[in-house]
């Protein structure tokens, strides 16, 4: 079995799937499980005793590179909440462009989406795509996590505005 970290950093809420994230920390104690963020959730992740479960509570964003430099893999785990089926797979490009490769609860919307570096959670043997995606050390490319870089996305969004002022003075 492969040692490594995995890494969650965002809202620790109801869309926060707290459950798949205590399985896969009770079934792989090997694997350093490193939760940063806060929410009403929180108190979840704090009553396991697990000495490869570590909650970090908040950190500033201007940290978390420093955090994600260490990790292994970056966590999306989603519940079956209906907020998080349309919900925007921006974390996923965040942990690329820190070299992570992701595990991810499926949905339809990251599905679609498709990103070379990520690794979809079977809910019935979770385990098994996190010991996949540690063999596997996929390494995002950085130019399909740069067309999503706020920066660019930001030039889109501009570029676009100026056209349509343009076509309707």
């Amino acid at each position: 079995m492969v040692a490594g970290r995995v890494a969650y950093a965002g809202a620790i809420d109801f869309r926060f799937d707290a459950e798949l994230v205590v399985r896969l920390a009770k079934a792989r104690p090997e694997i350093e499980f490193v939760i940063i963020g806060s929410g009403t959730d929180s108190h979840s992740l704090a009553a396991p005793d697990l000495q490869n479960l570590r909650w970090l509570g908040t950190r500033p964003y201007a940290q978390l590179p420093a955090y994600l430099q260490h990790a292994n893999v970056g966590l999306l785990p989603l519940n079956d909440h209906p907020a998080n089926a349309g919900r925007s797979p921006m974390k996923l490009y965040e942990y690329a462009a820190a070299g992570l490769s992701v595990l991810a609860t499926r949905t339809q919307e990251l599905a679609r989406r498709a990103p070379s570096f990520v690794r979809f959670i079977d809910p019935r043997e979770p385990e098994l795509a996190l010991d996949s995606l540690l063999h596997e050390q996929l390494a995002p490319d950085p130019d399909e996590v740069a067309e999503h870089d706020w920066s660019r996305i930001a030039e889109h969004v501009l570029a676009t505005a100026r056209r349509d002022s343009d076509l309707n003075p």
